[in-house]
């Protein structure tokens, strides 16, 4: 336990910094990064309308490739269940996916996608949300695509139906499912998929926070009611794999805030106050928390929240107070780890 404990929490350290890097180069230089549950690392670096990726695999020396792409702007990356593949998604002048061996790092194939129009404009890279869903069982991947449709009012947001993809690794889509109507979530538009069940969530259109609980199963989707997490959850939830329960971060921005489990309807089963230091100059600096959906590790044991912590100094300007990850168990009992 401890040993993997450590080894989560330091992809974690390497996925921030990461982030952090794409962040205070003003996105000049995007970088996404994933790991197997071997424990290969692989990084994508977009520089020029180039992907650099680069697989280092344990005792083997890294191995890296070179990849054209036009108007390249943000990547996303993940291995198959099984390690065999690693695939890319690029956001460029068309949406490009490259799959690499997961082993030797050696470019497999190379397939892309243009982007869904309306009016002869192309909106969809523009949404700013994931389109990479992950590796099914049988190593095909999903991609999610935010399809506009016309509408009277072009000041409606809402005229967005969410489609799911899914592709072989040769580059043959296998299939397109219409999942609907699509609301905005906590972080953007994109679904919560979660792996080694046939759920997803998708962002609704309600007053508050809510998702709606799709069922699928081959090529059949079908509704199975409605996840309403409580109104003060600070980020996205995450779903523990292979289970129907959610892990999230509740609690306002500025006060002492929960891990909480929640069940498929939302509703909190058991939660965990998370380490809170009081502002002695809250007066003076008001301070707040900036919570990320959790990462839970792949057998669903270990989940870890990161969180940073942000200042407002009298003047119109957020101060960075520094970044935390918390490390904890998710089931009975639900403790932090011993280190």
């Amino acid at each position: 336990m401890r040993l993997r404990c450590v080894a989560f929490v330091f992809f974690l350290l390497i996925s921030s910094a990461l982030v952090e890097q794409s962040f205070c180069q003003n996105l000049r230089t995007p970088v996404c990064v994933t790991f197997s549950a071997a424990g290969a690392r692989a990084t994508g670096t977009l520089k020029d309308d180039e992907l650099e990726t680069r697989l280092s695999v344990s005792e083997v020396p890294a191995v890296t490739a070179h990849t054209s792409i036009g108007g390249a702007r943000r990547c996303e990356q993940t291995f198959s269940n099984d390690g065999k593949w690693l695939a890319t998604v690029v956001s460029g002048n068309e949406l490009t996916v490259i799959i690499h061996d997961g082993k030797t790092g050696a470019i497999y194939k190379q397939f892309s996608s243009p982007w869904r129009q309306i009016d002869k404009r192309p909106p969809e890279w523009a949404y700013m949300s994931s389109f990479l869903g992950g590796f099914l069982a049988d190593n095909s991947l999903l991609l999610w695509r935010y399809v506009p449709r016309p509408v009277a009012d072009r000041s409606d947001a809402s005229n967005i139906d969410l489609h799911v993809q899914r592709w072989s690794v040769d580059g043959e889509m296998l299939s397109e499912l219409n999942l609907g109507d699509l609301g905005f979530g906590l972080q953007g538009r994109q679904p919560i998929f979660a792996r080694g069940t046939s759920l997803m969530w998708l962002p609704g259109k309600c007053g508050s926070i809510c998702y709606k609980t799709m069922k699928v199963s081959g090529t059949q989707v079908e509704e199975a009611g409605n996840l309403t997490p409580p109104d003060n959850m600070a980020g996205p939830p995450a779903p523990l794999p292979g289970k129907n329960e959610l892990l999230a971060v509740v609690g306002a921005q500025r006060s002492s805030q929960k891990a909480a489990l929640l069940d498929s309807s939302g509703s909190v089963q058991k939660q965990v106050t998370l380490p809170h230091f009081p502002n002695l100059l809250g007066p003076l600096v008001p301070d707040w928390f900036y919570a990320s959906q959790p990462e839970i590790s792949p057998d669903g044991e270990i989940a870890a929240v990161a969180r940073t912590r942000v200042a407002w100094v009298l003047v119109d300007t957020d101060r960075d107070w520094g970044s935390e990850i918390v490390v904890l168990k998710t089931h009975s009992p639900w403790q932090w780890p011993r280190s």
